[in-house]
């Protein structure tokens, strides 16, 4: 895979390149795919339905720890009807369970939390040429330390 991103430095004008997680996915799928995604900007022109889902849940996770309604959130970006590539499982009712979950975990840290941060950028240099660089979900500031969740839905 290091190969396939140097190559991907090589093309084009570019001297440097942004890796995330969507990159390295397209990478290990076929690297052509992600020299035109991600190289050419070549997009779809809608958003997958289980992309939509996890991002209407990392909003609604987000509303939580700021004392929100998540579901208020999470019905903002979630369309009705769901999108037609929509699975089974990514329904209102199945997000409504998934937040009450969510909230019995994390309610013990939420009543501790100094900060919450949500989408955090971050970025870090793996090499002169490749440069790491994502969001991170929740960013938790506690009295003696931070916690970083990562959501996966």
């Amino acid at each position: 895979m290091v190969e396939n991103l140097r190559r991907l430095t090589i093309k084009g004008d570019f001297k440097m390149i942004h890796v995330n997680a969507s990159l390295i996915k397209d990478l290990r799928a076929c690297p052509r795919l992600a020299y035109y995604r991600h190289r050419r900007h070549w997009d779809t022109s809608t958003t997958a339905a289980p992309l939509l889902f996890g991002r209407a849940f990392g909003l609604a996770a987000a509303a939580w720890w700021d004392s929100h309604d998540p579901m208020e959130a999470f019905t903002a970006v979630w369309p009705n009807p769901p999108p037609s590539d929509a699975k089974r499982e990514h329904t209102v009712a199945i997000a409504e369970s998934m937040l009450r979950s969510y909230g019995d975990y994390w309610s013990t840290l939420r009543g501790h939390c100094l900060s919450v941060e949500a989408e955090v950028p971050i970025k870090a240099a793996l090499t002169d040429a490749i440069v790491m660089d994502g969001k991170l979900d929740i960013v938790v500031n506690v009295p003696d330390g931070v916690f970083v969740i990562e959501n996966k839905t």
